[in-house]
């Protein structure tokens, strides 16, 4: 049983939501930034980065810093470009990629249930950032993207969904990707309480994207109530969470880089592999692959090894890879900190990872089968961990399209 709960939205006016909602503002490098920034005045970036242009800007991760994204915030709904919903809503939300497409609900859920276990995680967080993030969230109080959680599919929710979307939606826009987002605002009690129902009879929710934000709001009310005495339905005892069935999630694979071969020579790296599966050159990188192959490209050629027989049954190919290549053979004991390693999305082709090697700044590269959800949901029910680095998740969601404040119809504190 999971309580999932409507709640009053900070959003955007209609006629600037497209302006407004952006990319997670650690997806952009700074020549992104600078640009974004300067040519649009509405952007969310301008609120997580209040300090643009600015001479004399608050140290990065201070309380300085949090307090004056709080007062950009409260800026912003000065301004009118911001609104809140007078009344508590569900928000379906439906992002179309071209050939794929996402929906679910965006409400709020319960952090005793993450506490509990019946939202579950599948990766390990970092207590320093744990701590840092649950700081920024006394100060500035409100979730600005949401956690994103998946669960099996249920034919009930998806009637539900069917119901949602007959009304006219709230938004309805196209970003420069090529994504459309779609936005109903669910008011009717109704369904609402349809919605709520539904959810309770899943078994259990799964993290598929945002462990340290799930984790850093589980820790707020220590901030805020240090004697503990916080009531279970005060606002900070929830975070904000976008809601999607196994059908809407797309895993895709991490690729893994490396900086060099631990002093091994090429032939002597290959030898090395060789005896844990079929190891074979190919012309044809990460075609008709599946589980339990894995594509290495060094010095201008492809291999393919085929340890299919060697990866367990709901092993993801990432902790295979670490626990009999990576950390045997290359010496890479934490993929955390270890700076001979580098990640890249499944996005990137075949091409742009040979070109990293060929460039010199790489050694290698090794291209992974992506993770299926039915390995997640293993691994989180039986409380294991997958290396960090396992899942490249769409959809990529929004930051400011709904904003869930702790202090309903206030401005946040400043």
């Amino acid at each position: 049983m999971t309580i999932v709960k409507p709640f009053k939205a900070v959003r955007p006016v209609k006629d600037k939501v497209h302006l407004v909602a952006s990319r997670s503002y650690v997806s952009y490098n700074d020549e992104q930034l600078h640009a974004k920034l300067s040519e649009n005045p509405f952007t969310f970036i301008h609120i997580i980065n209040p300090d643009h242009d600015r001479p004399n800007p608050a140290p990065r991760a201070s309380t300085e810093l949090f307090r004056r994204i709080a007062h950009r915030f409260n800026e912003f709904l000065d301004e009118g470009t911001f609104i809140r919903d007078q009344k508590p809503c569900l928000y379906l939300y439906k992002q179309d990629r071209g050939d794929t497409a996402s929906v679910g609900i965006i409400g709020v859920v319960a952090n005793k249930d993450y506490r509990d276990g019946k939202i579950k995680k599948h990766e390990q967080t970092i207590e320093r950032r744990e701590a840092l993030f649950a700081q920024y969230l006394n100060t500035v109080s409100f979730n600005a993207e949401p956690v994103l959680l998946c669960h099996e599919n249920n034919d009930h929710i998806d009637d539900l969904y069917r119901q949602a979307m007959a009304g006219m939606p709230e938004y309805d826009f196209t970003t420069t990707d090529r994504s459309r987002h779609t936005l109903w605002a669910i008011s009717d009690e109704q369904l609402i309480h349809d919605f709520g129902f539904a959810y309770e009879q899943l078994e259990s929710l799964y993290i598929a994207d945002g462990h340290h934000r799930s984790a850093s709001s589980s820790r707020l009310s220590e901030f805020r109530y240090p004697d503990g005495n916080v009531a279970p339905d005060e606002a900070c005892e929830f975070f904000m969470a976008y809601i999607i069935p196994a059908s809407s999630l797309n895993i895709h694979s991490f690729h893994r880089v490396i900086k060099d071969l631990n002093g091994l020579t090429k032939q002597e790296f290959l030898e090395k592999v060789a005896p844990l599966g079929n190891l074979e050159k190919i012309s044809h990188p990460m075609l008709d692959k599946h589980k339990g192959m894995i594509d290495i490209y060094l010095e201008g050629e492809w291999y393919r090894l085929d340890a299919s027989s060697r990866v367990k049954p709901f092993e993801p190919d990432s902790s295979w890879l670490t626990n009999n290549i990576l950390n045997p053979l290359l010496d890479i004991k934490d993929l955390r900190t270890d700076k001979r390693i580098r990640f890249r999305p499944g996005s990137v082709s075949a091409l742009d990872l040979a070109a990293q090697v060929d460039s010199g700044e790489f050694a290698c590269a090794m291209a992974l089968h992506p993770v299926a959800f039915a390995e997640l949901k293993h691994i989180s029910d039986h409380g294991g961990t997958m290396p960090p680095k396992s899942t490249w998740i769409q959809p990529k969601l929004r930051s400011g399209l709904t904003v869930f404040t702790f202090l309903e119809d206030e401005k946040v504190s400043e």
